[in-house]
């Protein structure tokens, strides 16, 4: 279904996403700093303070094998690449599937 994102995204990774976006076209509308956090845990057991986050800002995208592969200091910034990149990758493969 998603040919483009899934040669940037592992496949399992890919299907995770798009479930939890709302298929590909809700994909290809959501803003790539919002989709870098998408899936993210949170850590309840912290008695007496709110939800906070395991590890801030980090979704599904940061445990690709692309991003992992790059050195702890730069996977940051790397997330923020690749999340733009699927988010392109998500809008293009969407025009690619409407009937011309």
């Amino acid at each position: 279904i998603a040919p483009n994102v899934c040669a940037i995204l592992d496949t399992v990774i890919a299907a995770q996403l798009m479930g939890l976006c709302g298929g590909l076209v809700g994909m290809s509308k959501v803003p790539s700093c919002n989709l870098q956090v998408i899936g993210q845990q949170k850590n309840i057991s912290l008695g007496g303070f709110g939800a906070a986050a395991a590890m801030p800002n980090t979704g599904l995208i940061y445990y690709t094998s692309i991003v992992q592969q790059v050195p702890p200091y730069l996977r940051m910034k790397a997330l923020k690449v690749v999340a733009a990149k699927v988010v392109l990758a998500a809008r293009i493969d969407m025009h690619q599937s409407e009937p011309s």
